[in-house]
């Protein structure tokens, strides 16, 4: 097979056809890489489509539960429309961000975050400080390599395999499949776990869910899907709230699941939110 020229590849991007053309195309480039001064270890995610989104209204529980924080009509309102996504390659860490690593670049731990915790995820880190690890990452690079937030699309991309054929459910089944993969069960101890402690999704990334909620690059709006663009969408409305995804060890059963958006002020901190970061191609 002749490899894809630039114009063929964007012609197929642009026609949605990326499940296996785009796909032959990646064939033999790097998976991974690890960045020499921090330790982070990204995974290579190919030019692809796909869909995005829940249009499935999931009830609220009768008793206790989400039920409990005005979650009356449905726990993924938010979560539609449904709707076609495109996206440029881009390399995501395998990781939640860890206390040893956020050390290595920022010099010293935000508040809250235990010394001798090294292959803890870093928590209690605003959006700011977040998005400064990002940009003193790069610098650190030598702005070879630029570190970002990932997009909620890129983030959900590889939440639910990183292929558009790939055969991961955006729900798991049942709660032992769920423990499997993720660490989250709202009955244990508030405490994260030692990133990767859970098996690796399809794509080879682990805690997508649970464990700690991760920041993106948008800002919120129920709405905001209505309003994506078809390329590499991004919402951006100078919002003070901005998206988490994952949940944490400390979510229930019927919200861990990949579409699933959460929202915190970007001057807050919590301490089960976290970071993982994406280097652009």
């Amino acid at each position: 097979m002749r490899p894809l020229t630039a114009t063929t590849a964007a012609l197929l991007f642009a026609a949605g056809m990326t499940s296996t053309a785009l796909h032959a195309a990646d064939a033999g480039k790097p998976r991974t890489w690890t960045d020499p001064k921090s330790g982070l270890e990204f995974v290579r995610v190919g030019k692809a489509c796909f869909r995005m989104g829940n249009d499935a209204q999931l009830p609220p529980e009768d008793e206790n539960g989400w039920a409990r924080v005005k979650y009356k009509e449905s726990l993924s309102a938010d979560e539609a429309p449904a709707h076609e996504a495109c996206l440029d390659t881009y390399w995501l860490g395998r990781h939640e961000v860890t206390r040893r690593q956020w050390q290595q670049v920022m010099g010293s731990l935000p508040d809250g975050n235990a010394e001798g915790a090294d292959n803890l995820p870093v928590t209690r880190v605003t959006w700011e400080q977040a998005r400064a690890f990002t940009e003193r990452l790069s610098a650190m690079n030598g702005k070879r390599h630029r570190f970002r937030l990932p997009t909620e699309a890129e983030w959900e991309f590889a939440c639910r395999g990183a292929s558009p054929t790939s055969l991961d459910r955006d729900v798991p089944a049942n709660e032992t499949e769920l423990q499997e993969i993720a660490v989250a069960d709202i009955r244990a101890p508030v405490a994260p776990a030692t990133v990767g402690s859970r098996k690796p999704n399809a794509a080879g990334f682990h805690d997508l869910l649970g464990n700690v909620w991760e920041w993106t690059a948008d800002d919120y709006a129920a709405n905001a899907y209505a309003r994506h663009s078809l390329y590499n969408p991004r919402h951006s409305a100078g919002s003070d709230t901005a998206v988490i995804r994952g949940g944490s060890v400390r979510t229930e059963f019927v919200q861990t699941r990949c579409t699933m958006r959460g929202h915190y002020p970007k001057s807050d901190t919590l301490r089960l939110i976290g970071l993982r970061i994406v280097r652009e191609d």
